[in-house]
This record gives structure tokens, C-alpha cells and sequence, in this order.
């Protein structure tokens, strides 16, 4: 007698399900005629479903000395790498990471400041000569490490004791002294700090006979 029979099959995209001598690799409704061994004919139906694979892209940045956990492993370095497992339907699922690490900034500054004043970086202020390090977060997200080389140049202090005579001058720093008297005179060092020149003039009067 003739048979017929119905199967409900569902394979993933690239598997093949085969009746007899038919290969069928796409969704959709399929009848075969088979003959059994008795040499009655036999009828099957196929619904296939084919089921799509998932594929799922990342993009992760990381900053140089921390990791990333993907498929259970702590990653360290840029590259591209691939986790699959099989999905809720039964195919497989693949996921492609795209890890960056991005690097650390380091850098340094050498400044000299005169004495009694102070640099700020950041927001520490620094008045005595030394090396110290700020951290702070650089454009791309990460440590940028600045190494300050900090020196004190000294002002200068200079006192002139200086005698003319009625008629005379006495001249420093393009100013001219005629009288009697003690003088601040600030001058600008080779440093860039201020010198402090104290003068003090004495203008002796001429004698008539």
C-alpha cells in the first residue's frame, strides 16, 4: 500500500537534510517519492526550516595595564578575536571582538621659578625645588603622568656704599644719583629674578678757600 509521512525539520544555514537521494538546504516545502523495500511507494512531506548563524561585532578600547574579559579569558593586547557558542536555536553564535588598547602618556616639564614664588600643576602648588608627578587623564581617556623637574633660582642683593662729590653723579642701571641718600634700585638678573641693589650715596660739598 502507498504510505505517506510528514517531517518537521530544521537545520542551521550550510547543513544539508537529505530523503533519499535529494539534498535540501533551503527553507521550504518538499515532497519525495521513495520506494520502500516491500516496492510500495512512499510519500514524504519535508517542511524545513533553515536557521540562521548570529554574528555580532564589539568594538572595546582599553587603556594600557588594565585587561578585558572575553569567552573567559582576560585579554591584554590589541587584536581581533572570536568567541562562538551555540545560540538559542540551535546555531552557532559568533561574536567578534575588536580590542584596542590605548597607551599611557607620560611626560615631563623642567621649570625654574625665582625664589619666594611657587608653580602649580594641577592643583598642587609647589614653592621648593624637587621632582614630583601629577596624574591626570589624557584626551583619549587614559593616565597622562607628568613628571615636574622643579628649580629655585635665587634673587640677588647687593649693597653699594659710594661717595661723589658736589657736581658729581653716580650712575647705575641707566639712572643717575646726585644727592645724599639710601636707594632700592630693582634690576632684572640673568635669571629672570629680580636683583635688589641698595645704594648708599654720600655727595660731599666742595670747600671754597
Amino acid at each position: 500500500s502507498h504510505t505517506e509521512e510528514i517531517l518537521d525539520e530544521f537545520i542551521c544555514l550550510g547543513e544539508t537534510f537529505s530523503i533519499g537521494n535529494s539534498n535540501y538546504e533551503s527553507t521550504g516545502n518538499y515532497s519525495d517519492l521513495l520506494t520502500a523495500s516491500n516496492g510500495c511507494d512512499s510519500t514524504v512531506y519535508l517542511n524545513l526550516i533553515v536557521g540562521e548563524h548570529s554574528y555580532t561585532t564589539l568594538e572595546q578600547e582599553i587603556c594600557e595595564g588594565e585587561s578585558y574579559t572575553f569567552n573567559g579569558i582576560e585579554l591584554t593586547n590589541t587584536g581581533l578575536y572570536e568567541q562562538q557558542e551555540v545560540a538559542s536555536n540551535g546555531c552557532d553564535s559568533i561574536v567578534n571582538l575588536f580590542l584596542t588598547v590605548l597607551q599611557n602618556e607620560n611626560s615631563s616639564l623642567e621649570v625654574s621659578i625665582c625664589e619666594g614664588e611657587s608653580y602649580t600643576l594641577g592643583t598642587a602648588t609647589y614653592s621648593v625645588e624637587g621632582n614630583f608627578e601629577e596624574l591626570f587623564i589624557a584626551s583619549n581617556g587614559c593616565d597622562s603622568l607628568v613628571e615636574l623637574v622643579l628649580t629655585i633660582a635665587p634673587n640677588f642683593t647687593e649693597v653699594k656704599n659710594e661717595q661723589i662729590c658736589e657736581g658729581e653723579s653716580y650712575e647705575i642701571n641707566n639712572m643717575t644719583f646726585t644727592a645724599t641718600g639710601y636707594y632700592e634700585i630693582f634690576i632684572e638678573g640673568n635669571n629672570s629674578c629680580d636683583s635688589i641693589i641698595f645704594l648708599d650715596l654720600v655727595t660731599y660739598a666742595n670747600e671754597n678757600f
